[in-house]
């Protein structure tokens, strides 16, 4: 019976039914009588109506068993699906195609891999044929399985109720053909490896990139884009979330810019945000593209620009510091030269004064304004009379300074002591004049004038001078003569008196003892020493040379300061001095290297002979490392050496084959013929790399070989030949099998070059791709636009072909040599295009080695411009070198200004530790560099005096006398430093004195306080010692200049 023949009878069984119900009811209700008859009537109807369902929904049961057998006898993987695309059945076939299937409930919850195959065929069935062409379709499951290649077909049908299904069959092709099998598992490693490829691509990307589908999920991110959200590919990877800071601030915006994206407007502007208190800055970079499978994805980069847009704001900051900086430095300067007691002045290149010290203007007689932009002979012309007689002298004298001004400027460090017409009555005065050239805090030459008044104290020296120089001038060179003489020698040498003391060495002497000249000489071996056995054999030696011995031995002592072994060849000897007393000279030299070269010889030829045994062992492991057939020959072909694989493939053992020739194994005359041929050529010095067939040593099975020999020397500098065969005979069969699958190859890679395409031409910097050969292969249209090319003038050319000069091609070519080789490249370069073509920019030029979706090795490259960047940069930097260079200047300046100062000058900080000192100083304090007193306090440098002074060293009383003044007089000057930085200047006239250092000395001293560049008080302190002028005032002399006019 039909399904439509049932359902008609069903419905006229409803009809008969219900027809005895109502005539049982009206006539129940219409009449007094029979109602129990009428009530039978209808509850017989009613029973007769429930039968009737029931034996419908048996039929129904019984229908749709029918059905499901059906479906899973038919031997076919079917599935049976509603009309709301529900399903109403899958047998077991096709659930084994996917398990995952297995809890799919309607089309929807299929695999991203079935629902569009099976919603294509589908709406075909649904449709006005009813039925949907038979496809072939590879399936390609996300969760790494095998593709399958299944055929589908799909027909629409009624149920039992006559609802539409649409009844799909899927046939498994890939299990009926291994070939076929074999394609699509190279077609999945392809799909895999393009992937890779292209993943690879994107990591060489410095900044942040990501692909995203239709759906805003994220289907691709770089390794960039990873780290700056700190997140991994797989939490992100399938995700719809917002991460970028310019999505999640402006979400809505965002999903809507995206929309407008993917419908084909792409978006390249910059964003301003603001975050936590922070402004940000970003470059948003959009567009969409169709991937390999056509489908639309949006490809986005967001650049945080912030750091630019921050230096920009810290160019502006460091031009307000750097003035202000400017005007703290020229009152400080100011300051400083006020504190000087005596003239000093600064003029520019045309001698006209900048800047003057109270005492030149109290000098000049004139207020220190009115001398500024003044020139020497406007000077005095406003401060002599016409009539004086001075005033032509005078001018001369200001003329000679003005040519002198031009030889400073032109780098003469001027340091001269003249006499002088000075005064009414033109009185004779010595005095010391320094002009040095430096630059000032802007960088202009300017002259720094000092005058001081020396006449008393040039009197005294010439008096002293000539009493001296004919007493040591005589003795001070035969002494320098000597010493010259013996520190020419190399070697240590040595003068020893009639004690035994030194009293002369050679610098090589001091530098072997690593000890200075003063800490050896006056002493004797008993101080200098290691041992007191040693003291006494050195003591015992002297003696017997200053009785007339000549001493000459080796000593093999270790070296007393290292411990270290040595050996010397010592020599000693007597003579007279120029005075006539008997000294000792003595002489060491070092032969250590001689002794340790004879060790190592020794040890070296026991070596060589280890050297050669494990150098054989070596080689034997070696070439059984090696998976292939290897030996090595002698010059008559007989086997020296085998490895494993070559036993193996003889089936012979190592005795059998060492010392044999091939012509001992193999049966073929023609190949024993070729085999000694081949042997003779490769001696010859020709290189032998062919492939073969031959029979092998079993001479039955014909084998593809590639045969390789080549001649080089042995061990012992004899002809060798090394033999390899290679079994490509499997190689040769999959090679004829692979050409089967180029076909499938050829059109995924059509696909993959494409999206590969679409995906670097969203990139708005110039990106390419060279193959080995360094011809392009990939380019995007960013570079194209950059060298003003199109596509087909580029792909395939070499950079020689393209590069505006060979020398630039050059550099190129060697760079993606080492890319290649393995080192990857990301550095910043200035340049132009590579054709020349463009102005010159600042860019990160970035090269990788990747594999290409054959596995070859290519260069991907990635020029970023960051002109923009590095303009800010410069800017930044420029400000903070004219600061830096203003900060250098202005302590150039000042240390120059000090350094032309004949007497003592130095400044100290708040808490007194030095921080600058003149030359007048250290040599005052016997100190050799401005290092050993800067950062020191006055006890601190009392406390170095006291311990360089051997006199006090040698006398514990003296020296607690000595500490004792020292501590009064630091006390003394901590009290005035405080006295200073309160505000109050102090200039003063001591007598001083030191127990066991030196007599009273007569100094005037200044002090004054100021504030150095950066606002902190610091103490200026000049002193002047006057002993000389004072004590010939005291004996009648005429009065020296007092401490207020000095």
């Amino acid at each position: 019976m039909s399904a439509l023949t049932q359902r008609i009878l069903a419905l006229l069984a409803q009809s008969l039914a219900l027809a005895l119900i109502v005539a049982a009811l009206n006539h129940g209700l219409g009449a007094d009588h029979g109602f129990g008859s009428s009530f039978l009537s209808a509850f017989c109807a009613l029973l007769l109506l429930g039968g009737l369902h029931l034996r419908q929904a048996w039929l129904q049961r019984e229908a749709k068993h029918t059905l499901h057998s059906a479906l899973e006898r038919a031997g076919l993987s079917l599935l049976l699906l509603d009309a709301e695309r529900g399903v109403h059945h899958a047998n077991a076939s096709f659930l084994a195609l996917d398990e995952r299937n297995r809890e799919a409930r309607s089309l929807p919850h299929f695999g991203v891999a079935w629902l569009h195959p099976l919603e294509r065929h589908f709406s075909q069935a649904m449709g006005s044929k009813g039925q949907s062409e038979p496809e072939e379709v590879l399936l390609k499951p996300d969760d790494g399985r095998e593709a399958m290649l299944l055929r589908l077909c799909a027909t629409r049908v009624s149920d039992s109720r006559g609802e539409p299904c649409v009844l799909i069959s899927a046939e498994n092709l890939s299990a009926h053909n291994q070939t076929l099998a074999a394609a699509i598992a190279r077609e999945h490693a392809l799909h895999t490896r393009s992937q890779r490829y292209v993943q690879t691509l994107i990591d060489v990307i410095p900044q942040p990139v990501y692909v995203k589908d239709e759906e805003g999920r994220f289907v691709l991110v770089n390794q960039s884009f990873c780290a700056r959200h700190n997140l991994t590919a797989g939490e992100l990877i399938g995700q719809a979330r917002q991460v970028l800071d310019a999505d999640i601030l402006r979400a809505e915006d965002a999903l809507h810019e995206d929309l407008r994206v993917m419908a084909g407007t792409p978006i390249f502007r910059e964003e301003h945000l603001h975050k936590n208190e922070q402004d940000l800055y970003f470059i948003i970079s959009k567009q969409s593209c169709e991937d390999p499978e056509g489908r639309r994805v949006l490809v986005g980069t967001q650049v945080d620009i912030t750091p630019w847009r921050t230096a920009e704001q810290a160019v502006k900051d460091a031009l307000e510091r750097e003035t202000e900086r400017r005007e703290r430095t020229q009152a400080f300067f100011q300051r400083l030269i006020d504190v000087l007691p005596y003239p000093v002045s600064i003029k520019n290149a045309e001698s006209r004064y900048l800047m003057v010290n109270e005492a030149f203007a109290q000098r000049r007689g004139m207020h220190r304004d009115a001398l500024i932009n003044l020139t020497p002979h406007a000077v005095i012309a406003a401060v002599i009379p016409q009539d004086s007689p001075y005033r032509a002298v005078a001018l001369h004298h200001a003329s000679l300074g003005q040519e002198e001004d031009r030889q400073v400027l032109a780098g003469l460090h001027l340091r001269k002591e003249e006499n002088r017409l000075t005064g009414p009555n033109g009185e004779s005065r010595d005095q010391i004049v320094t002009k040095t050239a430096c630059e000032d805090p802007d960088g202009q030459r300017v002259i720094v004038v000092s005058t001081f008044d020396i006449t008393e104290l040039r009197n005294a020296q010439r008096e002293l001078r000539a009493a001296l120089d004919a007493e040591h001038g005589r003795a001070e060179r035969i002494q320098a003569f000597l010493q010259r003489l013996l520190d020419v020698i190399p070697e240590p040498v040595y003068v020893k008196d009639a004690e035994a003391r030194y009293i002369m060495i050679n610098e090589a002497f001091a530098s072997q003892r690593q000890q200075t000249a003063a800490e050896i000489l006056g002493k004797t071996a008993r101080e200098l020493a290691p041992s007191p056995e040693v003291a006494a054999r050195v003591l015992a030696e002297d003696e017997e040379v200053l009785a007339g011995r000549i001493i000459r031995n080796i000593d093999d002592t270790p070296h007393p300061l290292t411990g270290q072994a040595r050996w010397r060849l010592i020599t000693k000897g007597s003579c007279l001095d120029p005075e006539g007393r008997p000294v000792i000279i003595g002489a060491n030299f070092d032969i250590t290297a001689v002794r340790e070269v004879e060790r190592q010889l020794a040890a070296s030829l026991a070596a060589e002979k280890d050297l050669r045994s494990r150098t054989q062992d070596f080689i034997q492991r070696l070439i059984d490392a090696i998976p292939i057939p290897i030996g090595v020959r002698d010059a008559a072909s007989r086997h020296m050496h085998v490895n494993a694989a070559f036993l193996s493939d003889a089936g012979l053992a190592r005795e059998q084959i060492i010392g044999q020739r091939m012509s001992d194994f193999l049966t073929d005359p023609l190949q024993i013929e070729s085999s000694l041929r081949d042997d003779q050529a490769v001696l010859a010095g020709q290189d032998l790399f062919e492939e073969k067939q031959d029979l092998g040593f079993s001479g039955q099975d014909i084998r593809d070989l590639i045969v390789s020999k080549r001649r080089c020397l042995d061990v012992d500098g004899q002809p060798v030949l090394v033999v390899a065969q290679i079994d490509v005979s499997l190689q040769r069969e999959a090679e004829r099998q692979a050409l089967a699958l180029m076909a499938n190859e050829k059109s995924l890679r059509q696909r993959t070059q494409a999206f590969v395409q679409r995906m670097i031409d969203v990139i708005p910097h110039p990106f390419f791709i060279k193959d080995q050969a360094g011809c392009y292969v990939l380019v995007n249209q960013a570079l194209l636009d950059e060298l003003q090319l199109d596509s087909g003038a580029l792909i395939g050319r070499h950079t020689l072909d393209i590069a505006a000069s060979p020398d630039a091609a050059r550099v190129i070519i060697e760079e993606e040599q080492r890319v290649l080789a393995g080192q990857d490249i990301s550095e910043e370069r200035h340049e132009q295009p590579l054709n020349g073509c463009g102005p010159w920019a600042d860019r990160i030029i970035s090269k990788r080695r990747c594999l290409d979706v054959d596995g070859k090795p290519v260069i991907a490259v990635l020029h970023l411009d960051i002109t923009e960047h590095r303009r800010i940069e410069r800017a930044l930097q420029e400000a903070l070198q004219r600061e830096a260079a203003l900060l250098g200047r202005m302590q150039d300046f000042l240390q120059h200004v000090i350094d032309v100062l004949p007497q003592e000058f130095y400044i100290k900080d708040a808490d007194s530790r030095v921080m600058m000192v003149n030359p007048a100083y250290l040599a005052r304090r016997g100190l050799l560099d401005a290092a050993e007193a800067l950062g020191k306090t006055g006890p601190q440098l009392g406390a170095d005096f006291l311990e360089r002074h051997p006199r006090l060293q040698a006398d514990p009383a003296l020296l607690a006398q000595a500490r004792e003044a020292l501590q009064q007089r630091w006390a003394e000057a901590r009290s005035e430093d405080q006295e200073v930085l309160a505000g109050k200047t102090i200039l003063k006239k001591v007598a001083r004195s030191l127990p066991g250092c030196y007599d009273e000395h007569v100094v005037v001293i200044a002090k004054a306080g100021c504030l150095d560049p950066q606002g902190r008080p610091v103490i200026v302190c000049a002193s002047y010692d006057l002993t000389e002028l004072d004590t010939r005032s005291r004996a009648g002399d005429p009065p020296a200049a007092t401490a207020r006019d000095t």
